[in-house]
């Protein structure tokens, strides 16, 4: 494996938890991001939260794909096409002067679109574009794509309050660490 399929894994997998976490956060809240979207596209306000879910399952199956060696060339077509959106949001929010909450990871979001959806994006791309370009294949072993999986669980695991708590059906499965 050379210098460039390490990097090429590393931004696999840091692509896959951001868009893991911020699938779960928007399929668990997607109030804030559909309140947002519609602040910027009034017309879709009917069927907001059906696009923000809709987003929030491409963004799962994307971050899964990007640890899976057979799928991640797609799925690093796909995160880059997420980065693009991702700026484009951003760049609607600074022209509309938006004020709401982006609902970028659920209800944990702060800010509205803007500058920091204009990085995320542009970040986002950057990654895809070493994921895409950075691969010589299928690693050798699979070592990489297990420390990945595990760098996932292991995000899980630090997040599961939060997980829990913008997801009633989670509640309802995982008994409360509390207990």
């Amino acid at each position: 494996m050379n210098i460039m399929s390490v990097f090429a894994w590393m931004a696999a997998c840091a692509g896959a938890a951001v868009l893991v976490f911020s699938g779960a956060a928007k399929q668990g809240a997607p109030g804030p991001a559909g309140r947002a979207l519609s602040s910027l596209a009034p017309r879709l306000a009917p069927v907001a939260k059906i696009v923000i879910r809709l987003v929030a399952a491409i963004e799962l199956l994307t971050g899964i794909g990007l640890l899976v060696p057979r799928t991640q060339l797609p799925a690093a077509v796909a995160l880059a096409a997420l980065g693009a959106i991702f700026a484009g949001m951003g760049f609607a929010g600074l022209l509309a002067k938006a004020q709401l909450p982006c609902g970028c990871f659920g209800s944990a979001s702060s800010h509205p679109f803007g500058k920091r959806n204009i990085l995320a994006g542009g970040a986002i791309m950057v990654a895809a574009a070493l994921v895409g370009f950075g691969r010589s294949g299928a690693p050798a072993d699979a070592a990489p794509a297990l420390a990945a999986m595990l760098t996932l669980l292991l995000c899980a695991w630090v997040y599961r309050g939060l997980i829990r708590s913008i997801i009633p059906a989670f509640r309802r499965v995982v008994p409360s660490a509390r207990t």
